[in-house]
């Protein structure tokens, strides 16, 4: 049974006052649902017998009061701010027994109301259908519930964008997303394909005056959510499968960076950040622990003791060794043991809460994890309850409407999770040791790999000419970079394809600059020294 994917696909819908009212009328209540309702109605009639769903919240519990927000025994709920509520009136007033029975009314039917919003939402995502939405507006957790975690700003204007905006111009941020779409199927791929093409000519018509245009900006995501074979049943990905993965993702990393942009490789950590600043956290926790052994030690011998202890922990043993002076990254990987994969697990998972965000995230269900979310950590590992992770959630690529990149981002990802998947761990480490041999020896450009690596994993034919064409356009002007002079949003397509044609130049250069300095390496024992005491330095400026 083939790995099943979940993805979604965020864009700016802009328009003028000039459409129709049924499309967007400023005045009503919720002027952006007629709007996702209006493209809706295009991809159905321009797409013969797709299946695309809007969607739409239940209107939430309103509290009748004297205009005050329900307490609850003090407690703050962090819905609590979201509950509408209805102001008073001379209508409203009611007596303080019918005041109070109206509270506990809606404070039962508050966690009734969101039940059932998980409940449709989870009804729609597993039909197959495509749904279209607003974009996430809050964190709040009423739904629609994202494919990865949200952030203010996802799928908004720029501060550059929203100041260009002629007046009479709004702009309505929509996600497209799909739920379970099996990697080897041609009907979704030929279905999105047709729902790009529909959005192009229903919406990006190049006629000045015309009243729309779609358009994608470096706050839009595709986020891809890929499942385990064997999703019916919950199989998820087991701690080898993961340490596959990890194994692969360090090993060609340098060849996987190469087909994101700038913006998702500055706003998002790759392995090789992160296990920098894993192994600087794991410095600092091995530091304190000597200081705290230095102060037990006493006596005569005890400097000289220290002096040892601090010299046999500055010596790397156990590492893979790597000819000449290279140490490879993936060696970083395939040292942990099974309790270094879960602590490895719960340091990604705590990089995140910290409010970093992470190119590749591993989703490990509450209920397979020990322990709670955040705060500060021992050094048990609390997750030694972990036996699988629900998901591999890949969040850091660029949007697009152009179909050849998505279909090609899409297949890169399938084939690179099944090679890692299929192929026998050693197997992986010894084709990783002659794939970089050979990319070194011969001085091998990105492309070259690129190439190489897309041909390892099997990717499809069309995969490897779009990638093949993408590294070598890096000096090229945008191609979606079409502005109409005298069109309505002249200005903001101007701002936003300044911004995509200055993330194009600098990965033109980024990864010999990133290779130079050593960032697809493993990072040494005292170079992580350094970064500790740099880190500390800034944390007493800072203090």
């Amino acid at each position: 049974m083939s790995p099943t994917l979940a993805f979604q696909i965020s864009f700016l819908l802009l328009g003028t006052t000039a459409v129709p009212h049924y499309i967007y009328d400023p005045a009503a209540p919720d002027p952006h649902n007629e709007t996702v309702e209006a493209v809706a109605w295009v991809l159905r009639d321009r797409v013969k017998g797709l299946r695309v769903a809007v969607w739409t919240s239940e209107e939430k519990p309103r509290l009748k009061d004297t205009g005050k927000m329900a307490e609850d025994d003090g407690q703050h709920d962090e819905d609590e701010d979201q509950w509408q509520h209805w102001s008073s009136d001379s209508e409203n007033v009611k007596p303080k027994e019918d005041d109070e029975q109206e509270k506990n009314i809606f404070h039962q039917e508050r966690p009734n109301w969101k039940q059932r919003q998980r409940r449709r939402w989870k009804d729609l995502t597993s039909s197959g259908t495509w749904v279209l939405r607003l974009a996430t507006q809050s964190n709040k957790g009423s739904g629609p519930w994202d494919i990865s975690s949200w952030r203010q700003g996802d799928a908004q204007l720029t501060d550059d964008e929203a100041s260009s905006l002629e007046d009479g111009i709004w702009c309505v941020p929509l996600v497209l997303q799909h739920t379970g779409a099996p990697v080897h199927n041609d009907v979704w791929r030929s279905e999105l394909r047709e729902i790009l093409r529909a959005l192009d000519l229903g919406f990006n018509q190049p006629m000045i005056g015309y009243p729309f245009k779609i358009t994608v900006n470096e706050r839009c995501r595709v986020v891809v959510r890929m499942a385990a074979p064997g999703e019916q049943q919950w199989q998820g990905w087991g701690l080898d499968e993961v340490k596959k993965v990890w194994a692969v993702l360090a090993a060609w990393e340098r060849e996987i960076v190469a087909t994101d942009s700038m913006a998702g490789v500055l706003g998002f950590w790759y392995l090789s950040r992160g296990l920098e600043w894993r192994g600087v956290k794991e410095l600092r926790r091995e530091e304190g622990r000597r200081r705290r052994a230095l102060m037990r030690r006493r006596g005569k011998g005890a400097g000289d003791w220290w002096r040892k202890m601090w010299a046999d922990g500055r010596m790397e043993d156990g590492e893979v060794k790597m000819p000449g002076d290279r140490k490879e990254l993936w060696t970083v990987i395939h040292e942990l043991d099974e309790e270094g994969l879960m602590r490895l697990l719960q340091d990604m998972r705590d990089l995140e809460q910290r409010g970093e965000r992470l190119a590749v995230s591993f989703d490990v269900g509450r209920a397979h994890a020990g322990g709670s979310g955040g705060g500060d950590r021992t050094d048990e590992c609390t997750t030694s309850t972990i036996s699988s992770i629900e998901n591999i959630i890949f969040q850091s690529h660029r949007s697009s409407l152009d179909p050849n990149e998505l279909l090609a981002y899409l297949d890169f990802l399938a084939c690179l999770l099944a090679f890692a998947n299929e192929t026998l761990y050693d197997d992986l480490l010894r084709m990783a040791i002659s794939f970089r041999d050979r990319a070194v020896s011969v001085r091998e450009s990105v492309s070259e790999s690129l190439a190489r690596f897309l041909g390892i994993i099997q990717a499809r034919p069309e995969t490897r000419q779009y990638y093949d064409h993408f590294l070598g356009s890096y000096e090229e002007d945008s191609p979606d970079g079409l502005v109409v002079k005298g069109s309505p949003f002249e200005a903001i397509t101007r701002v936003v394809e300044k911004q995509r044609q200055r993330e194009k130049e600098y990965m033109g250069t980024f990864i010999e600059r990133y290779e130079r300095a050593g960032g697809f390496f493993r990072v040494g024992r005292e170079a992580l020294s350094a970064l500790l005491v740099d880190e500390d330095r800034r944390a007493t400026w800072r203090a």
